[in-house]
């Protein structure tokens, strides 16, 4: 959820919006004199080693050598990255 509020709302509420923020809301400070957006405030997300583990869990084993055939061999990985290499160095 997101919820837009001018410069001086924001100053006279500025713990309130605060807390919404942490709270996961969405929070675009605008100037209403120029019309535009100054600054999103967004709380900080927490890492959770726990989720984490999960998620390496569920993809595992997504990147194989019958998939991915040019990273199967030592060799293949680095014919692989000099190619990708010399592409990301060409000047157009």
């Amino acid at each position: 959820m997101t919820i837009t509020v001018s410069v001086s709302q924001f100053r006279q509420n500025m713990s309130n919006y605060i807390a919404k923020a942490q709270s996961g809301v969405r929070v675009v400070v605008r100037d209403e004199k120029e019309n535009e957006d100054v600054v999103e405030i967004v709380g900080k997300s927490k890492w959770d080693a726990g989720e984490f583990t999960v998620m390496l869990d569920r993809v595992a084993g997504t990147f194989t050598a019958k998939n991915h055939p040019e990273w199967a061999t030592k060799k293949n990985v680095e014919k692989w990255l000099r190619n990708s290499r010399s592409a990301d160095e060409r000047k157009f």
